[in-house]
């Protein structure tokens, strides 16, 4: 029956993934359509009614469930960008939670950077079951909830622990209180350093809370009647799930604990796999969109990590604790270390004795801070004095043995998110073995077989790979970020402003060093956030002209430690040579151009790069105008006249108008052109579409399409977008 159950749990599981992050991709698709890049919209103002049910301050944010829409009853969260949130805390402050809005319909909808493997913020907020973002013009009224209202009574209680924290403990102290009870981070300045640490977890509501807590019930609250024990537990389990507002990782939580006490009441045997199975069906039945949410994904594997195969691996507990402890905390971290991997792209190799030596202390300072909070809440002043003070040194001592911890995040460098698809792959299987072991006669053969052939296709997937060129064309925003890549070399052309972390999206790809990086000009929406990618990724040799080093040398503290680095000025064009597994090489150039006004507009004084592969030539043009290009043109027309097309392209400067080459898109053969733009600058110009389209040329935009590859071969060229392909 379990086996049954767990299987028929993994099959909703794929297919609801597949299929809700389906929906998400058309949702967003949609959006784009219905609100183009380069189009010039008028405000489209709407009211809408309903209750504020969270706000994040520091990204100027609130979350409103809307009870009324274009004069309808609805059930919609919202996510409401504000410009100004003095007007919001004053509503926070009177604990008048209901509010009526004016909103900007044309404004911030699924806006955020779409890159393949890396984090999608609006995909996080789809998988809460916000499917809107909106910008703020006015509050029209507000009001108290005239009815019972749980997530007005959450908001007062959360902001009623704010003041208490904020009044009782200095602002680094209340802030790690606030990480560690609430799961509000924004006040945690060193959240970043424990996260490396390996400890995001710890500041997570998650199972580890939950089981702390429960942990601690269990043994207080020894009552003779196992039903009200059962009913106060629960009861409080409920209110901590109200107050951190529902977190798929505390609802996981939840619903085992309510299997196991259901357990307990009947007498019966608490069987993990059938908890696991069961606890996940309620929550994809309550709300089937949560099957994207990152927390669920990991909350559910660290909790199979640690009940079933730490135990499966090791047995019985070690008969002392401390080598258990270490033990647990060492076997732990190698069995998470995939997933880390996975969802974060690095790891601390020395998390395990972070973990052994942090976690520890969270399972007393998350029980005596909800105690202090409970002894404040009674007017208990004598006791007051004592808890804070404890709470302050236990504080305190948390942040000095983190100080100290060693860190090391640069030890996977050979690591590929998409290599785990193999590794997903295997375990459906095994899972389906595990279910249907009857059909096989010989199951140790089945196995050995199912993981050599396996092992066998991901190695010939990547053979493959490493037989094509590919160029990515990133979803930076309003910026420029491009790479090239053939098997292991790997050349970065521009960085984007660094809203979007060049680092990640790289490291997410696999790539933890590059071969070359070539900075095109001194704009910082193509160079912003260069220094930052030098500081933390290795780079054998950087490209760039005087006036880009100039603008960098001066850009920030760190820049006049660039001449540690290897940058060489480009006064002229060079050409690199990489070999590559066909007899063919791949040949990039960069090319240094001017033009007359170079000297005032960086976009005329930059470098063009140019990709030869075989019979493929292709030009990354930055953001140089049609004189420039006109230039560059003239001298590449030997270059040009030994291809047939030029096979891509990427448009110069966005798209915009001042880059519109008549004589580049009618008089020469173009199979592709690529643009990176978002909706601050209305681009691409319509002109530039109308062009292209007459010229019979297919036009790929980053805001249309997201992260777009394009996979070379000798025979062909495939584009692949991120949204669409």
């Amino acid at each position: 029956m379990r086996r049954n159950l767990l299987f028929l749990t993994l099959v909703v599981t794929v297919f609801l993934y597949f299929y809700m992050n389906n929906q998400y991709i058309e949702t967003v698709y949609e959006a784009k359509q219905n609100l183009k890049s380069n189009g010039d919209y008028d405000q489209n103002i709407c009211v809408v009614e309903g209750k504020l049910v969270d706000y994040n301050l520091d990204n100027k944010t609130f979350i409103l469930k809307l009870s009324e829409f274009e004069g309808r009853e609805v059930q919609l969260k919202w996510q409401i960008k504000m410009k100004d949130t003095s007007i919001l805390l004053k509503f926070i402050e009177n604990k008048t939670f209901h509010l009526k809005l004016n909103v900007d319909l044309n404004q911030h909808q699924f806006t955020a950077a779409k890159n393949r493997h890396a984090f999608d913020y609006d995909s996080y907020l789809y998988a809460n079951n916000i499917k809107g973002q909106y910008f703020l013009v006015a509050i029209e009224d507000s009001k108290s909830c005239q009815t019972i209202c749980l997530d007005c009574f959450r908001l007062k209680i959360r902001s009623w622990i704010q003041n208490q924290l904020s009044t009782h403990f200095n602002d680094k102290q209340a802030g790690f209180l606030q990480a560690l009870l609430l799961g509000e981070k924004n006040q945690f300045e060193q959240y970043d350093h424990f996260k490396n640490l390996g400890l995001a977890h710890v500041f997570a509501i998650s199972g580890l809370h939950f089981g702390i807590i429960y942990q601690y019930f269990r043994k207080i609250l020894a009552f003779k009647s196992a039903v009200l024990r059962s009913l106060l537990i629960l009861s409080f389990m409920a209110f901590l799930l109200l107050l951190v507002g529902g977190a798929y990782s505390a609802q996981r939580a939840f619903f085992m604990i309510l299997y196991a006490e259901v357990c307990h009441l009947l007498h019966r045997k608490i069987d993990v796999t059938t908890n696991i199975a069961t606890s996940l069906l309620i929550i994809l039945a309550i709300q089937p969109v949560a099957i994207l949410s990152t927390g669920l994904q990991l909350s559910y594997f660290a909790y199979i990590c640690v009940a079933i195969i730490y135990r499966k691996l090791f047995g019985k507990a070690l008969k002392s604790k401390v080598l258990e402890g270490i033990r647990f905390s060492i076997g732990i971290q190698l069995l998470l270390l995939p997933a880390t991997l996975y969802y974060f792209q690095t790891a601390n190799i020395y998390g395990f004795l972070s973990n052994a030596l942090i976690v520890p202390m969270s399972n007393i300072i998350l029980p005596l801070s909800m105690l202090f909070l409970l002894v404040v809440s009674l007017k208990l002043k004598p006791l007051v004095w004592p808890l804070s003070s404890l709470l302050k040194l236990s504080i305190d001592l948390f942040y000095f043995i983190g100080t100290y911890l060693p860190l090391d995040l640069n030890y996977f460098v050979h690591f590929k998110r998409s290599d785990f698809f193999a590794i997903l792959i295997y375990g459906f299987f095994l899972t389906c073995s595990l279910v249907f072991w009857k059909l096989y006669i010989k199951r140790k053969v089945a196995f050995k077989l199912i993981f050599v052939i396996l092992l066998l296709l991901f190695i010939a997937l990547n053979i493959i790979d490493n037989r094509t060129i590919e160029v990515s064309f990133f979803d930076v925003g309003h910026g420029d970020m491009s790479l090239i890549q053939n098997g292991q070399t790997a050349i970065l052309i521009d960085t984007g402003d660094g809203r979007v972390s060049s680092e990640s999206i790289l490291r997410s790809r696999g790539i933890h060093a590059l071969d070359m990086l070539i900075l095109s000009h001194a704009h910082s929406d193509h160079i912003g956030d260069a220094l930052e990618l030098m500081k933390t990724m290795k780079i054998d040799q950087i490209y760039m002209n005087q006036s880009t080093y100039d603008k960098l040398v001066d850009f920030d503290e760190y820049g006049p430690m660039l001449i540690q680095q290897n940058i060489t000025i480009l006064d002229k064009a060079i050409e690199c040579v990489y070999e590559t597994h066909t007899r063919e090489p791949l040949i990039v150039s960069a090319i240094p151009v001017k033009g007359e006004n170079g000297k005032e507009d960086p976009n005329d004084d930059a470098l063009v790069v140019t990709l030869e592969y075989g019979e493929k030539l292709g030009y990354f043009l930055g953001d140089i105008s049609t004189p420039v290009i006109d230039d560059f043109l003239a001298m590449q027309r030997i270059q040009i006249s030994e291809y047939d097309t030029i096979d891509f392209l990427k448009s110069a400067h966005h798209g915009s108008k001042t880059a519109i080459n008549q004589d580049l898109y009618s008089n020469y053969e173009i199979g592709y052109v690529f643009t990176s733009c978002s909706t601050k600058y209305k681009m691409p110009n319509v002109k530039l579409e109308k062009l292209l389209e007459s010229q019979g040329i297919r036009h790929y935009t980053t805001y249309n399409y997201g992260e777009i590859d394009m996979t070379m071969t000798h025979e062909s060229i495939k584009i692949k977008g991120f949204i669409k392909p």
